[in-house]
């Protein structure tokens, strides 16, 4: 497989998400770090610039604007001054930073009697700087102590961010409230039945982060599900923007889980006391008696698409049955990938045909039944028979190595949102 060159400059989005995978911490955290760097000047922006009339433009003497809203004149690309950023909150940044093409930012300027200063749009960080960022003084950066108060506690550094975020209950509650909140804001600047154009992609971002959020706090359950599906038939639409009801209809949902939660605490406190809470990043490998096949899918899952392999020979027991341990270990997988390679030779009727090993067979099928069939992904070497039960599951078909079906794996995992 060609190796795809690495992009020279990254969306807020997209170095958030890489700051997150290069220091393995939760997406918030490595969020907050990269504000804070752009608000010392410890890393740099750059964005298209507008300015507001001729007034802006570089050697014209300044003048009153015209009476109206001021005309945008591009002024090309520069740097965003690391004021911009101090003067933004947390939730303004989140939200600019999820849009696809950034949002606009206003630096209002009073010195020169207007009140106007330039837009900023689109704005990137150029990869090599986030690199050299995070290897200085160990990628500390603390929040400048004008938000200090805001945030009610800094941000501390970048590798603080990789002990995860463990809520409470009560901080999940908060959570919900707040997305409660923001949800019933877009609702609010619904005009004619139709969404604020602002509010289209912020609002889909919300949708997944509640979901998300669902998910983390209970497991699985039937908020996330009928969230997404409330979500994906509102947009199905002539202007494929979520329509009044789909945003009213998942509010009601928020506000339903709320009220719940709020009267039984102990559904949050469930999922957190479980020894094997579901792991997004589980991958349960499937195998037989090749193992140099399962180690080749086995470095795949971990180096390649870095998630987390769970091989049951490599568990420990614990004094549980085969049986107990499976499933032990098997609860706690959200994806699993079956190598059906031809181990056991068969006979019957007269004829001979190589198969998977029997617990191959079983565990597939527990898998089938346990997380679906979109959640499953069956690895067949050729001159395996297969069975006609396993016509529905995805099947891909190696001739030596697991790794001719690299591209293929990740096209599923993504599909099935298990890479993102």
């Amino acid at each position: 497989m060609p190796v795809l060159p690495r992009p020279e400059r990254l969306s807020l989005h997209d170095a958030i998400n890489y700051v997150a995978e290069r220091c393995q911490s939760e997406t918030e955290k490595a969020g907050k770090a990269v504000l804070a760097a752009l608000s010392e000047g410890a890393l740099a922006a750059s964005a298209n610039v507008l300015v507001s009339d001729r007034s802006y433009l570089p050697g014209v003497v300044a003048g009153p604007l015209p009476v109206g809203p001021p005309r945008r004149v591009d002024a090309g690309t520069g740097p965003v001054p690391p004021e911009l950023w101090a003067g933004y909150p947390w939730p303004d940044f989140l939200r600019r930073a999820v849009l696809p093409r950034g949002n606009p930012m206003y630096r209002k300027q009073t010195a020169d009697g207007h009140g106007v200063g330039p837009v900023y749009s689109d704005p990137m960080i150029a990869t090599t700087d986030i690199d050299g960022w995070l290897e200085r003084d160990g990628g500390s950066h603390k929040v400048p102590a004008s938000r200090v108060g805001e945030e009610k506690r800094p941000i501390g550094t970048i590798h603080e961010a990789k002990q995860g975020l463990d809520l409470t209950p009560q901080q999940i509650m908060e959570k919900i409230a707040k997305y409660e909140r923001w949800i019933s804001g877009v609702l609010s600047r619904f005009r004619n039945y139709k969404i604020a154009d602002t509010d289209t992609d912020i609002f889909f971002q919300l949708v997944i982060e509640i979901a998300d959020l669902f998910t983390d706090a209970l497991g699985r359950n039937s908020y996330t599900t009928n969230i997404m599906n409330l979500y994906n038939h509102g947009v199905q639409n002539v202007t494929g923007r979520p329509s009044f009801k789909c945003v009213q209809d998942i509010l009601n949902v928020i506000r339903a889980a709320h009220t719940r939660l709020e009267r039984n605490p102990r559904l949050l406190k469930k999922k957190k006391d479980k020894e094997h809470t579901l792991q997004i990043d589980n991958v349960f490998i499937i195998h037989g008696r090749n193992e140099a096949k399962r180690r080749e899918l086995k470095e795949m899952v971990a180096n390649t698409f870095h998630l987390k392999p769970i091989i049951l020979s490599e568990q420990p027991n614990i004094g549980r049955t085969v049986i107990e341990k499976f499933e032990h270990y098997a609860e706690t997988c959200s994806y699993a990938i079956a190598l059906f390679t031809p181990d056991d030779e068969v006979h019957f009727n007269e004829e001979t045909y190589l198969q998977a090993r029997p617990n191959v067979i079983y565990e597939l099928g527990w898998f089938c039944g346990r997380l679906g069939r979109s959640s499953t992904m069956l690895l067949l070497k050729e001159g395996t028979s297969m069975f006609t039960d396993f016509a529905g599951i995805i099947q891909m078909r190696f001739k030596a190595n697991v790794s001719e079906l690299e591209g293929e794996i990740r096209k599923d995992l993504i599909a099935a949102g298990i890479l993102g």
